[in-house]
Parts: C-alpha cells; structure tokens; sequence
C-alpha cells in the first residue's frame, strides 16, 4: 500500500520526484567524481558560498574522504545572515548558521578552525566583494590541496555563480595544472539539459 503521503487525493500515484535525466546526471556524476580520485585519501579544499552547501551539495562526498584519511578543509565564504533574516536580527543569524555549521563539519569529521574557515562575507554580496580570487588563492596555496570542491558553474544563485568564478580566477594563477574543477552536485541546482561540467 502506498502512504497517504504519497498519493494524490484523486487516489492517483504521485510520479516519482527524480526524473531519469536527473538519475542520468548523478550516475555521470559519480563516474566522474571516481575518475578524479575523490573517493581515495586526496586531500580536498571545498568552497561553500553558504553554511550548508558543503552538506547538501557534497556532505556524503566529505564523510567519505575523511573516512579514508583524507584532509578535508571546508571554507564558508559568506555567514549565510540573509536565509531567514525576517526571523531574527542578522548577527544573531549569522552566529547561529556558524554554530550549526561547525556542528554540521564534526558530523561529517572535520573538526578543527585551521579546518573549517569563515570568510565572512555578507549573505547574497559575494559578487561585490572583489578581491575574492584572491581570497580564495590564499586559502588554496595555504591547504595545497589535491582537490578543490564548488559549485557548478551552472548553478543560478549569485553567491555561488561568485564562488565559482573567485575560485576559477584563483586556479589560474595558481601553478598546479593536475588542479581540476569538479562540481558539488547540489539537489534543484546543477548542470541545466544539454550541457555538461568541464
């Protein structure tokens, strides 16, 4: 029997919420994050616009590294003060999200402030900031990491299309060509029909 959660109150099935191009997405995903190694012991730098991407765009991705013995360093670029501010005041916001995020990162095994880094950015300003390729440079030649994490290229929120392009600048002036660029898979978000990660 299906939960009532589940069907329609004409009595109709719901369709399945993952299309076949979505299913079709991941796979080609997860054959590609094997190819680039990500599920060994590579150490990895991932950049989060937001407190929470890191979990929802590659958290399986991050326990699975630090279980195999990986350096894993997570750098949160903005306090994430703007999701919910008609809530709360921002400071007390942005606290909270920084609180739950280092909760989030030990959950996943990464502990540490040498390991998990705020940059502390305002929420939905990332595009203003504009030494942010630098900021990002720094960080990379600090952790000289095998591997980088950030959102898709494709991705429409302004933050992360930001973190992309400061990250993508960063990686070209930095000397180490076996760098690549894979992007975290993020749930609604991601690579649009047709085209494809580089």
């Amino acid at each position: 029997m299906i939960p009532s959660a589940h069907r329609r109150s004409d009595g109709n099935h719901l369709r399945p919420a993952v299309s076949r191009v979505s299913v079709k997405l991941v796979r080609k995903a997860i054959f590609r994050a094997d190819g680039f190694g990500v599920f060994t012991g590579r150490s990895v730098l991932v950049f989060s616009p937001h407190p929470d991407d890191e979990t929802l765009g590659c958290g399986g991705m991050i326990a699975r590294k630090v279980r195999s013995g990986a350096e894993v360093t997570l750098v949160f670029m903005t306090t994430g003060e703007a999701s919910h501010a008609t809530y709360m005041p921002r400071e007390e916001l942005a606290a909270l999200r920084m609180g739950e995020a280092r909760n989030a990162a030990g959950v996943l095994g990464v502990y540490g402030e040498d390991r998990v880094v705020f940059l502390g950015h305002r929420d939905g300003e990332l595009g203003a900031v504009h030494n942010l390729d630098k900021q990002a440079l720094e960080r990379i030649r600090a952790q000289c990491p095998d591997e980088i994490f950030v959102p898709s290229r494709w991705d429409t929120t302004a933050d992360h299309q930001a973190t992309w392009q400061a990250v993508f600048r960063a990686l070209q002036q930095y000397p180490r060509p076996e760098h690549r660029l894979p992007g975290c898979l993020v749930i609604g978000r991601g690579i649009p029909a047709g085209r494809d990660e580089d």
